[in-house]
């Protein structure tokens, strides 16, 4: 987060910049903390859901590659990432069943 921006607002920038996505957020998933998250120092992380990515998919700033993969193939995720894709994907399946992970055209 930059000074005097808001974490909904640093979301939309940080993943715009590593990404060129821009997405539209609609959820708050969770906030995910604790000493022991990340072996070399204590982090937290705010998590969200979003819909509606527009761009074209490219690595930038901080990521030099970037690319969609089934989530079947996401594995593993350091540290404690996999409870947080899991926690979003309990919480679309919650809100539309009918929702699914799916790779973009191109």
């Amino acid at each position: 987060m930059e000074l005097r921006e808001t974490v909904e607002a640093a979301l939309l920038r940080e993943l715009h910049e590593e990404t060129g996505l821009v997405p539209t957020v609609f959820r708050l998933l969770g906030v995910y903390s604790g000493p022991d998250r990340d072996p070399r120092k204590p982090t937290t992380t705010v998590a969200f859901l979003v819909r509606g990515l527009r761009g074209r998919l490219r690595g930038g700033d901080d990521a030099r590659d970037a690319e969609w993969i089934p989530l079947a193939d996401a594995h593993p995720l350091a540290f404690d990432h996999e409870r947080i894709v899991a926690d979003g994907v309990s919480a679309l399946r919650g809100r539309d069943p009918t929702l699914t992970w799916r790779r973009p055209p191109g």
